[in-house]
């Protein structure tokens, strides 16, 4: 039986505003920026920061609170694409994102917020690539996308109760949980009567304690909204890609929308604040790339992740996250074939 989609704005702004949140939880309150390919490109490479393996963390314990909390269409989500086309996707994608230096989040949301002129590059390569792999592929057919019915005409552009009442609890916990994290940070930093020492004394532990709470929160509240945008359904992503299908689906140009006005407003914020140099409660300076050229290795990287991105309708966030959430033998391959595409990159090209 094909799935039918539906068109849902409302879904994807609240999801998408929910990703902004946890970008700018955490860079305001580590310095550091949230990308989920770099997170994970770290841990391949042998790299056990505390905060990776938190962020990480995180994203799976959003997972299990996504499926506690309803806040996914099962039937959609639950749709994945066959173990070969999983596993030549999730090399793909591995191998682009490791090339790239990033994927939808670091590059899409944090890059374009910033207006990188890299991340311009790379968001456009990969999105015309996927559009191109997801239509001569056939994607849509592979996901038994129902392809024949105008999306358009099948959604409601208002947000019924449940959902905003959803996005309420979750966008209150979020705020509830970095404003303690800063609560926290500012005293760990603060000038101590007894000594005068200030925060070029924080303890390496409490550096890590700080990573913890802030890096596990951020990936929970982002994988969050990744249940909630639609992100985490390859059909919806296929559909989206598929854009000369009566089925095309915009509804995740909503999620981008959403993740960036939230990341530009927060971005411009600190600097008007901050001159951009450090955050105000961190030990951490900014950590923004400084690379501004468009060289050989991220255009190529973004064919790559566009092609794996346009076969499978999977990237790293939501294969994470649907692990936990809707966990699937083929989700299994496209995992292990990422993480095998990431080694490869290091270790042989």
């Amino acid at each position: 039986m094909s799935t039918e989609l539906s068109f849902t704005p409302h879904h994807a702004l609240g999801g998408g505003i929910l990703l902004g949140v946890a970008v700018i939880g955490k860079l305001a309150l580590t310095g550091r920026v949230l990308g989920v390919s770099g997170a994970f490109k770290g841990l391949v490479k042998g790299a056990r920061e505390p905060w990776r393996l938190a962020f990480v963390g995180g994203l799976v314990a959003a997972g299990a609170c996504a499926r506690t909390l309803g806040a996914l269409d099962e039937n959609v989500s639950a749709t994945t694409p066959s173990a070969a086309r999983a596993a030549i996707a999730g090399a793909l994608v591995g191998v682009g994102t490791a090339m790239g230096r990033g994927c939808t989040s670091g590059h899409g949301i944090v890059g374009n917020s910033r207006l990188s002129p890299r991340s311009f590059a790379y968001t456009l390569v990969f999105m015309a690539t996927g559009a191109a792999c997801a239509t001569v592929f056939q994607t849509n057919a592979a996901l038994d996308v129902d392809s024949k019915h105008h999306v358009l005409g099948r959604g409601t552009i208002g947000a019924e109760r449940d959902d905003v009442e959803l996005w309420v609890r979750l966008g209150a916990a979020a705020v509830c949980a970095f404003a303690a994290a800063a609560v926290y940070i500012k005293r760990a930093i603060a000038v101590s009567p007894k000594d005068g020492k200030g925060e070029a004394e924080v303890s390496a532990k409490k550096k890590h304690a700080i990573d913890v709470v802030v890096d596990g929160a951020a990936g929970l509240v982002f994988g969050l909204g990744l249940a909630v945008s639609g992100m985490m359904s390859p059909a919806k992503v296929s559909a989206f890609l598929s854009v000369l299908e009566p089925s095309w689906d915009p509804s995740l140009m909503f999620v981008m929308g959403g993740a960036m006005a939230v990341t530009m407003a927060g971005i411009r914020f600190a600097k008007a604040h901050t001159g951009l140099h450090k955050p105000t409660c961190s030990y951490n300076n900014f950590d923004f790339a400084t690379n501004k050229n468009i060289d050989r290795p991220l255009l190529i990287g973004g064919v790559l992740f566009g092609a794996g991105w346009g076969l499978g309708g999977i990237c790293p966030g939501p294969a994470i996250v649907s692990s936990v959430a809707n966990p699937s033998a083929e989700l299994g391959v496209w995992i292990a074939s990422f993480i095998a595409g990431m080694w490869a990159h290091e270790n042989f090209m």
